[in-house]
């Protein structure tokens, strides 16, 4: 038969090494012949001088079914990747602006038939995520522990997503009312996650001063129900806790006889989150979680004053840029700037009351240092912790969204750091074998042709703090379940549905 695709005299890396010069024959969504194939395809790319891996898979953004459907996700396609994996940090949602979080049994059923009609421009999986179930499963004040008959209620709700293709579960214990829950609720759903044999991904309950007591706790979490564990964008922050990593890392290391877990990371020493993450949990739980409870400031200014987290940063509020508000004219401006250098904890309250859901970079809060010695662990692969964006965006946003897996090529293979088959590893095979992604991660007869084409030395990003939106360079072609979606520019949508 006459392949869809003939891909010629590349340089083949299969997932975990190089295997020299090559032809890739494609046949509808899969590879159907490696070698010499003397077949002209219907499509003939010539790969001379360029390699050919597998397409990448990014294991930690936050795309919905509102991002997934709605653009060409061309901040991934122009850096190879064709693979995501969304629902991370216990966040499980419908809506790009997180306004519709799923919560009944129905609305997930309904989300995940949404799901298999979706028509994403690249692959995807979902994660089911315990903050948005959490929402709705708790009555009354959600700032306490859950009862038996909520935990219970909970892991119905976890099951009923697991059994529908979810490929696991994630918690953000740093987010409100995430973080008030306890190990007996934590425990009970990762033993019907580890029942299913599924992934338990965690944004951890602390990464600052507690980020040693914090991977403790996920570590004796996953061993108390045996499952699978990913510790998300694994860092130090602030400038008393660099090299913290170092004793972490021992930890992850040591538990390894005990538990399979693994960790990603993203390249850049600014983080990005909801603006009240570095709010004291004090306050959250007095103001019952609604900003709108806030009347009088002068307590709350003096308790963030004292305890909030904006000093993890080096220059404190300065380092604290806006990049999603309702009042877009503040976007892009730190919150330094918006309080013009005075009352800075109060501008940081009124910014939360006028919009609760307020999102904020967080610069110069990691050590570049730490950052490399995540990298180059064997079990730590690359993530973007962002989103699908359209080539049309022009949003203010963290620029990991549109160049950590160029930065990490650049930085960390091109560089030597890592060799070219231990860096690629980790964007390919490690990810999928990690996640369950059956046919995928690697250049293989019969595996799905998800496939990047580059020169590899040309790879870069090329974005900025005040130019987020920049689109990386050095991809010259990209494949998706045998369809090519990039040839210098996007040309098709041919994404799945990922399940388990």
């Amino acid at each position: 038969m006459k392949p869809d695709t003939v891909i010629r005299n590349g340089e083949i890396f299969d997932g975990k090494k190089l295997l020299g010069k090559a032809d890739i024959a494609v046949q509808g969504d899969k590879i159907s012949q490696i070698g010499i194939v003397k077949a002209k395809g219907t499509t003939e790319i010539d790969a001379s001088g360029l390699l050919v891996t597998p397409g990448f898979i990014d294991v930690h953004t936050h795309a919905t079914l509102h991002n997934l459907n709605n653009n060409n996700a061309a901040n991934l396609i122009y850096q190879g990747v064709t693979s995501v994996v969304t629902g991370n940090c216990g966040f499980f949602e419908i809506n790009s602006d997180y306004s519709n979080e799923v919560s009944s049994k129905e609305e997930i059923i309904d989300l995940m038939q949404a799901f298999d009609k979706a028509n994403p421009a690249i692959n995807f999986a979902t994660l089911v995520g315990h903050t948005s179930l959490r929402k709705f499963v708790l009555e009354g004040t959600q700032e306490r522990p859950a009862t038996q008959e909520e935990t219970a209620k909970l892991v119905e709700l976890v099951e009923q997503a697991l059994d529908m293709g979810a490929i696991g579960f994630s918690t953000g214990l740093m987010y409100n009312p995430g973080s008030f829950a306890k190990d007996a609720e934590i425990v009970s759903i990762l033993k019907k996650v580890a029942e299913k044999g599924k992934i338990y991904t965690t944004h951890m309950r602390n990464e600052d001063d507690q980020v040693i007591e914090s991977v403790d706790e996920a570590l004796r979490h996953a061993t108390d129900a045996q499952v699978k564990l990913q510790i998300s964008h694994h860092k130090a922050v602030g400038r008393n806790n660099f090299g913290k990593v170092n004793t972490t890392l021992e930890m992850i290391s040591n538990a390894q006889n005990q538990i399979d877990v693994n960790t990603d990371s993203y390249v850049y020493n600014a983080g990005s989150a909801r603006l009240d993450a570095i709010m004291p949990k004090e306050i959250f739980q007095e103001i019952k979680g609604d900003f709108s409870n806030i009347t009088d400031l002068t307590k709350y200014v003096k308790t963030m004053a004292k305890k909030g987290k904006q000093e993890l940063c080096e220059n404190s509020w300065e380092d604290i840029i806006i990049t999603s508000h309702k009042d877009k004219s503040l976007v892009g401006k730190t919150v330094y700037e918006i309080g013009n250098g005075k009352n800075l904890e109060e501008t940081y309250f009124n910014l939360l009351k006028t919009d609760s859901e307020a999102r904020a970079v967080f610069d110069n809060f990691v050590s570049n240092k730490d950052i490399e010695t995540v990298v180059k662990q064997p079990y730590t692969m690359i993530a973007s912790d962002g989103y699908l964006l359209d080539s049309k965006d022009r949003n203010m946003i963290h620029p990991r969204n549109y160049g950590n897996t160029s930065k990490f090529i650049s930085t960390y293979v091109n560089s030597g750091i890592l060799s070219v088959e231990e860096g690629l590893r980790k964007l390919t095979s490690l990810p999928a074998d990690t996640f369950g992604f059956t046919g995928r991660g690697r250049i293989s007869t019969s595996s799905f042709a998800d496939i990047a084409i580059m020169n590899l030395e040309n790879v870069k990003n090329v974005e900025t703090m005040s130019e987020p939106y920049k689109l990386s360079e050095g991809m010259k072609y990209v494949i998706c379940n045998g369809q090519t979606i990039f040839n210098g520019e996007i040309t098709g949508r041919n994404g799945r549905f990922i399940k388990r």
